[in-house]
């Protein structure tokens, strides 16, 4: 069950990927730490219920000085400007709220599995393909460029990757599937890159074929592309 409405969401996702951004690459705080105060200020909690001030009524920039200044944190005040390029923080943070959303989880919950830094990691490689300028209508707003949102699929895999941390222990997913979501790739692209048909790839993660007697050749073939050792693949080796 959602925590509040769904026309809130976009907002929530671009406050939070640009309080990360801002904070970390013009305020120049560590992620954690950061993630952190904005835990045990409480306004994570009023962003994670849908407050319509944090979420309707603050951006992304005035979240990250409100928290300081409910932390007592001294600070600076630079210029923030949107730029082309996203960084893994902003992505981190776009994702993380829209992660937050589904799954209806505090954000306190979600960092006791995981912590910020590890997800500012798997965000490494989603960028958004286009840009779109806001309205010319509110000067202010005239430089001001946010990014398309990611696609469906790098969403989806965000999702699983995130999953695959949070409850790697107890998960029904193969070691294979844990270890190609962890690497934030489908089963065609590990397909291609391996060598190994996609469909073998399929029987393995689904138990249709067991894995342990597969030919070493094509363990190798999916060790190497998901920067593992090959016993990490078998079933009865426990994944680190």
């Amino acid at each position: 069950m959602h925590l509040y409405d769904s026309r809130y969401l976009d907002k929530a996702r671009n406050t939070m990927a640009v309080m990360l951004d801002f904070a970390v690459h013009y305020l120049h705080r560590d992620p954690d730490a950061f993630f952190e105060l904005f835990i045990n200020t409480g306004n994570a909690a009023l962003f994670e219920r849908g407050d319509v001030r944090t979420l309707a009524g603050t951006s992304g920039v005035e979240l990250a000085y409100r928290v300081l200044s409910d932390s007592g944190s001294s600070f600076e005040m630079p210029a923030y400007r949107y730029t082309n390029g996203r960084s893994r923080e902003f992505w981190a943070g776009w994702s993380l709220a829209d992660y937050q959303y589904e799954k209806a989880l505090s954000f306190e919950e979600i960092s006791g599995h995981i912590s910020l830094g590890e997800i500012i990691g798997i965000c490494e490689g989603f960028r958004s393909a286009t840009i779109k300028r806001l309205s010319e209508g509110l000067s202010w707003m005239d430089t001001v460029r946010v990014p398309d949102h990611m696609s469906d699929e790098d969403q989806k895999l965000f999702a699983d990757r995130l999953d695959a941390l949070i409850d790697p222990a107890h998960s029904n997913k193969t070691r294979l599937q844990k270890l190609r979501l962890l690497n934030g790739m489908s089963q065609s692209r590990l397909a291609s890159e391996s060598g190994v048909p996609v469909r073998t790839i399929q029987q393995y993660e689904q138990r249709q074929k067991d894995i342990n007697m597969a030919r070493f050749a094509q363990i190798m073939k999916l060790a190497a592309v998901l920067n593992c050792e090959p016993c990490d693949l078998l079933e009865q080796s426990p994944l680190n």
